[in-house]
C-alpha cells in the first residue's frame, strides 16, 4: 500500500481504485505484483514469456532471469 499512496504515484493509485470498482481482479493482481517488485529487497525469478531485450541483451522464453530489486531511498528518510 505504501507504494500506491506515495504522492508521486497518485495517478497509479487512481487507476488501482478504478480497477477495484470494476472488480478487475487480474489487473489488480498485476499492479500489486509490480508494486512488490519495485519495493522488495528480495531476489525474484522471472521466466520470459516472449522474446524481448533487456539492457541490450536478447531474452528468449528459454531464459531465466534473476532480479535483485531494491527500493530507492526515500528523500524524507534520514541516513544513519
Amino acid at each position: 500500500m505504501e507504494f500506491f499512496l506515495r504522492p508521486e504515484n497518485e495517478k497509479i493509485w487512481a487507476e488501482v481504485q478504478e480497477l477495484a470498482h470494476k472488480s478487475d481482479l487480474g489487473s489488480l493482481q498485476s499492479y500489486v505484483a509490480v508494486a512488490q517488485r519495485l519495493t522488495s529487497p528480495f531476489k525474484l525469478v522471472h521466466y520470459a514469456a516472449q522474446e524481448a531485450e533487456a539492457e541490450g541483451k536478447k531474452i528468449t522464453p528459454e531464459n531465466i532471469m534473476i532480479m535483485t530489486l531494491v527500493s530507492p531511498p526515500c528523500s524524507n528518510r534520514t541516513r544513519r
